[in-house]
């Protein structure tokens, strides 16, 4: 297994580049590759062309089809990395315990299959997840049809591990905007 962080998106309704954005005195980016690194789960970093060159402690791959969201980021290092599980973490989880990792590497080890969380209600969050090499074909299957939800892709795949949270926790929060930001930063102070 190996851990990749998806950073090619937009950052549309953030304002700026999330990846280069600060918590705790370090760039969303660097944080999620150092808890892959403290893993040993030697890091890939998926992103835009030209957005992002080197990153220390991870090997960065360019979107093959870009503007194709996560699903598009999995394919790539799945193609690039036959046979190989993913530990998925996109960089707008600054949160992210390396607790909440090993839970989730440890459930997995029991039934090897797409392990996720679901928050009360059911509601399954597609990251942090263990994408197993067995989904390449459904992936790329979405992606040809251009389906590309990954609620949609976790919905087509019968056999999961779904591990249920009892509340929401602050870990799994993406930051989309900078009041997110700020909002997780007066929570963790």
């Amino acid at each position: 297994m190996r851990g990749l962080v998806l950073a090619g998106g937009l950052s549309r309704r953030f304002g700026s580049d999330k990846a280069e954005a600060l918590y705790k005195g370090e760039s969303f980016l660097l944080r999620a590759v150092k808890i892959l690194d403290e893993l040993e789960l030697f890091p890939l970093v998926v992103t835009q062309e030209k957005k992002i060159c080197s990153i220390p402690k991870a090997t960065v791959h360019y979107d093959r089809l870009p503007q194709k969201g996560p699903l598009g980021g999995i394919e790539t290092a799945m193609s690039l990395y036959p046979g190989v599980d993913f530990l998925v973490l996109t960089c707008d989880m600054p949160a992210v315990s390396q607790e909440l990792l090993k839970y989730l590497i440890n459930e997995n080890k029991e039934k090897p299959v797409l392990t996720l969380y679901a928050l009360p209600g059911e509601k399954i969050e597609p990251f942090p997840g263990i994408y197993p090499s067995g989904l390449f074909p459904e992936i790329s299957r979405c992606l040809s049809m251009e389906k590309l939800s990954m609620r949609g892709l976790i919905e087509s795949i019968s056999e999961k591990n779904i591990i249920p949270l009892n509340q929401p926790i602050r870990e799994l929060r993406n930051i989309n905007t900078v009041s997110d930001l700020e909002s997780l930063r007066l929570a963790t102070r």
